[in-house]
């Protein structure tokens, strides 16, 4: 009878020896749970602040330039897509003008002089053709888009350098013509919520 008792109080000091170990298993992993998403947040945190920090920064870091080059050969290959948009009359007239407003965007100015096909206009004249054009589609090809010159400080809140490209407009069977592209790096008033800031962007300016 000792015995049996002795067993199962044998059995109970096991049964409770686990059920304390499994308990610091399971608190050791949910603490360890709560401080590695501590640890994340503390890392979003940072990124975070080092993100506005180099968006607000009186000065831009050069990965932060390398970055708005790409960016900008992005925003050259957009208004190449946008114009052959603009231009297609079988496109809703809606979606034309949007395609228009999209356009004007991707530059620091609408009054932008560029020179795609007969001769210098600005950008918004240019774009305001291309709606009213005769011809069913107009095609505005680009390739080869590199950087020519690298961004550079002009002012205290400004950067400039130029694109180089490929260009072939009006009939695939017309020759490839070399073109410039200005790149624009400014500050501009952003909303986040109820507050403004003053953020780097870039743009695209002259095309010659």
């Amino acid at each position: 009878m000792n015995k049996i008792r002795i067993d199962h109080i044998k059995k109970r000091g096991e049964s409770l020896i686990f059920v304390i170990a499994l308990g610091l298993v399971l608190n050791a992993c949910a603490t360890s749970h709560r401080d590695r998403l501590a640890e994340e947040a503390r890392e979003l945190n940072a990124t975070n602040y080092n993100l506005e920090a180099e968006f607000t920064s009186e000065e831009i870091s050069q990965e932060k330039l390398g970055a708005f080059e790409i960016r900008a050969q992005q925003k050259l290959q957009d208004f190449a897509d946008y114009v052959n948009l603009v231009a297609d009359t079988a496109i809703d007239s809606i979606l034309r003008q949007q395609a228009v407003r999209q356009s004007l965007s991707l530059f620091a100015e609408s009054s932008t002089p560029v020179s795609i096909d007969a001769g210098q206009q600005s950008v918004e004249v240019f774009l305001t053709s291309r709606m009213t054009a005769s011809e069913e589609k107009h095609i505005f090809t680009v390739q080869d888009i590199q950087v020519r010159e690298h961004l550079q400080p002009i002012s205290a809140h400004q950067y400039e350098g130029w694109l180089s490209f490929q260009q072939q407009a009006s009939e695939e069977s017309q020759p490839w013509i070399s073109r410039q592209a200005r790149m624009i790096v400014e500050k501009v008033e952003k909303k986040f919520g109820s507050e403004k800031e003053q953020v780097w962007e870039v743009f695209l300016g002259e095309i010659k």
